[in-house]
């Protein structure tokens, strides 16, 4: 019987595998209990670098952070290039933006 027990994570592009985390820990588990021990590490390896690359970026890319507040992070300043350049605001926002990152960084 052909199934997809695991959403067929095989086939997923590797940058889909954030949206997989519980089917990468299932079979990193499942591998271990087979005798499949060096696999499973592997694939728990992954999930271990997932969640430090996560927390990297949630330390400096929070979405709508009270924007331009004294401590703006690279989300605040990509939203400054984006407002100017669809014409919301001047350049001068993103060199503000970056100025105070910059302050704190």
């Amino acid at each position: 019987m052909s199934g997809g027990a695991y959403n067929y994570i095989g086939s997923k592009d590797p940058k889909e595998l954030f949206d997989h985390k519980e089917e990468l820990e299932s079979i990193a588990h499942e591998l271990e209990e087979i005798g499949e021990d060096e696999a499973g590490q592997a694939i728990y390896m992954i999930l271990h670098e997932m969640a430090q690359f996560e927390a990297k970026i949630d330390k400096v890319w929070t979405p709508y952070n009270g924007r331009y507040s004294s401590q703006p992070d690279l989300s605040a300043i990509a939203d400054a290039l984006e407002y100017w350049h669809s014409g919301d605001t001047g350049e001068d926002l993103v060199h503000e933006v970056c100025a105070k990152w910059k302050e704190q960084k």
